[in-house]
């Protein structure tokens, strides 16, 4: 993302290794990490999971789908034009 809020066009040859395009992420409730790039450099990582029936009020229309952390204390869309993820990696280990 960058300074106006829109996602860039990041190459895989400027992604940190291990991060992968958010279209490949796994949507089987699977807890993967998210997070956003800026200059090809990894921002907020959060561990969240896909939810394909999760609704928030907070965002526009009528999105049914979205990322949710474990513990469901929040959700991100990829439909956020003020961020959405644009990258996942598997789960740390602990």
């Amino acid at each position: 993302m960058n300074g106006t809020g829109n996602v860039e066009d990041i190459s895989a040859d400027t992604v940190p290794q291990g991060w992968q395009p958010i279209a490949t992420a796994p949507r089987d409730g699977t807890v993967v990490e998210l997070t956003w790039m800026d200059n090809g450099r990894p921002q907020e990582i959060y561990p969240m999971q896909w939810g394909h029936i999760q609704r928030n009020k907070l965002f526009a229309g009528d999105t049914v789908g979205m990322w949710i952390m474990p513990n469901g204390a929040a959700t991100w869309t990829e439909h956020d034009p003020d961020g959405a993820p644009t990258h996942w990696r598997p789960e740390s280990p602990k």
